[in-house]
């Protein structure tokens, strides 16, 4: 049975509200394959989150003959309290006031984020908070 099958099983089972006896024991069976499915996804992006290029320069030369600077930048994430503290020792400036500068030069190309990485997809978490039907999924 293949992984859709399997959740689709799943949300079969569970649509008309939770059985009892023999097809509970069943609903729990394929239960336990929806959870390993959803740990071994999740555990897929979560390592995917975790990798970083270390060397950003060396990383667009090797690339530099197929992709445009403009076209390598689109990848490039810059860490702005990496780039402040650089400043701050680059410039002689104390950390705030490198934070002010930086605000200030970079303006209208900050864009704000959520505190701490997360699985959930930023409009999927305003739009709505409750659990996904396999027909989202599908679509």
């Amino acid at each position: 049975m293949s992984k859709l099958d399997v959740l689709k099983a799943f949300e079969i089972s569970v649509l008309d509200g939770l059985p009892t006896g023999k097809a509970a024991s069943e609903l729990l069976d394929r239960l336990k394959a929806v959870e390993s499915m959803i740990a071994e996804i999740g555990a897929h992006y979560k390592e995917a989150l975790r990798r970083a290029v270390i060397d950003p320069m060396e990383a667009y030369r090797r690339v530099s003959q197929t992709l445009s600077p403009e076209q390598f930048a689109d990848c490039v994430t810059v860490k702005l309290g990496e780039l402040e503290r650089l400043w701050a020792s680059s410039s002689g400036e104390s950390l705030s006031a490198a934070r002010a500068n930086i605000e200030r030069r970079l303006e209208g190309v900050i864009e704000e984020k959520a505190c701490a990485p997360t699985l959930v997809r930023m409009e999927t978490a305003k739009e709505d908070c409750s659990a996904p039907s396999l027909s989202r999924l599908q679509n």
